[in-house]
C-alpha cells in the first residue's frame, strides 16, 4: 500500500536514477489513489481525481535527445500533479500546497528541492487524514 510507504524517502531522490525515479511515480500514483478514497470516505468536498501514471502525450516520453535525462515528467504531468494536490488541500480545509510545478527536474539542484518540498506535503496530508 503506498500509505506504508513514508514520503520522507522521496526527499532524498538522487538525480539521473531512473530505476528510483520510476519506482517513485508508481509509489507515488498509488499513495495519491490511497488520499482519494479516504478523502472521499471522510466526505470531503469532491476534487479533480486525475491519473498520476507518466502521460504519453508528455514530452518526456519521446525520449527527445536533446533532453537528458528523458525520463522526468514534463510540463503536463507537473500540472496535472499540482490540481491533484490542490483539490486534495481544499477538500481537507487546510492551506493550499506549494507550487510543485514550476521544477525542472532535469537539474540536480532542481529536483533535490522539489523531490524534499513535495515529501514534506505529502507527510502534510497524511497527518490531515490522520495517518
Amino acid at each position: 500500500m503506498g500509505l506504508s510507504i513514508d514520503p520522507l524517502s522521496w526527499s532524498r531522490l538522487q538525480h539521473g536514477d531512473e530505476t528510483s525515479f520510476i519506482d517513485f511515480l508508481g509509489h507515488h500514483e498509488l499513495q495519491h489513489r490511497e488520499f482519494d478514497v479516504l478523502i472521499r470516505r471522510l466526505g470531503g468536498a469532491p476534487f479533480a481525481s486525475l491519473p498520476l501514471a507518466p502521460a504519453p502525450l508528455d514530452i518526456w516520453l519521446l525520449g527527445e535527445e536533446e533532453t537528458a535525462p528523458s525520463f522526468y515528467p514534463g510540463d503536463t504531468w507537473h500540472q496535472i500533479h499540482q490540481v491533484v494536490h490542490e483539490g486534495e488541500a481544499s477538500s481537507l480545509l487546510i492551506a493550499s500546497p506549494p507550487d510543485l510545478s514550476s521544477y525542472d527536474l532535469n537539474d540536480p539542484d532542481e529536483l533535490a528541492t522539489w523531490a524534499y518540498i513535495h515529501s514534506r506535503e505529502h507527510v502534510r496530508i497524511r497527518q490531515s487524514l490522520g495517518i
